[in-house]
């Protein structure tokens, strides 16, 4: 709706068309998804993450592999065997199709957390997506890698991804190939951290090194976020998380360095 994407049950496509959106949405962050629209000879995207909304070409062997791995004809999870798992929050994967004007839709609750075989394609047509589109997926575990080795879809660097842009674990990696925001674990931080004076509701302390700010947490959890590779929207977050309520998002070092380190920050 933000986007202004027609209801897909309501569009009527041309005869020989086919659309998919594959969304991700999680319990308490923002919906990311992918709108696909193939024609026969070619395949057009739409991507929309937080860092806005744009469009792309899809190759043919993405296209291909998705469709081999039953974006198309995927049954509801409802439609399956229990395993008896139940998780109240994660992350949604929901799937539109139409074809033929048919339309239809699908999804599936926190899909690396069950071991059934539908879990398991949903999981890699979302990162057969993430890296031919360069769109940030969160769960790149030890455990998911054993279920979704690297498809053979070629990682593309037109968009300057130095490394793995799924791969959250590495510094420097992650949406369009940079960690813009991320919770790193057991992340070396490369400064000392020191308190975040008041107001600091969570009791945050906090270091920069190299363009990048450094949140250490519990559970050997790290926040990290890249200044200058973070949106206005993910910026203004933090500030509000850490009691900086700036009416402006912080864009440069110079400006987080003295923020933070301010003995009455703005408020």
């Amino acid at each position: 709706m933000k986007n202004d994407l027609p209801k897909l049950s309501m569009v009527a496509l041309p005869a020989g068309e086919v659309e998919v959106r594959f969304w991700i949405v999680p319990s308490f962050g923002k919906a990311k998804g992918v709108v696909l629209r193939n024609d026969g000879s070619a395949t057009r995207a739409l991507v929309i993450d937080a860092s806005g909304t744009r469009t792309a070409s899809v190759s043919r062997a993405a296209w291909e592999k998705v469709i081999e791995l039953g974006v198309l004809t995927l049954p509801d999870e409802s439609a399956l065997a229990s395993d008896g798992k139940y998780i109240l929050d994660g992350v949604m994967y929901v799937v539109e199709v139409q074809r033929d004007g048919v339309y239809r839709t699908y999804s599936y609750g926190n899909p690396s957390d069950h071991e059934y075989r539908e879990a398991t394609q949903v999981l890699a047509i979302a990162h057969v997506l993430a890296r031919e589109l360069h769109v940030r997926i969160d769960d790149r575990s030890e455990a998911v890698r054993a279920r979704v080795p690297d498809v053979d879809v070629t990682t593309s660097d037109a968009m300057g991804a130095p490394c793995d842009p799924l791969d959250m674990s590495q510094p420097g990696c992650g949406a369009h190939g940079r960690v813009s925001w991320a919770r790193e674990r057991n992340v070396r931080v490369p400064c000392d951290p020191k308190p975040i004076p008041p107001p600091n509701p969570y009791g945050w302390s906090a270091c920069i090194d190299a363009g990048r700010v450094y949140f250490p947490g519990g559970h050997a959890t790290t926040l990290v976020l890249d200044i200058a590779e973070t949106s206005d929207e993910q910026r203004l977050y933090m500030q509000k998380r850490i009691g900086m309520a700036h009416a402006t998002p912080l864009r440069t070092v110079d400006e987080w360095r003295a923020a933070l380190m301010a003995s009455s920050p703005a408020r």
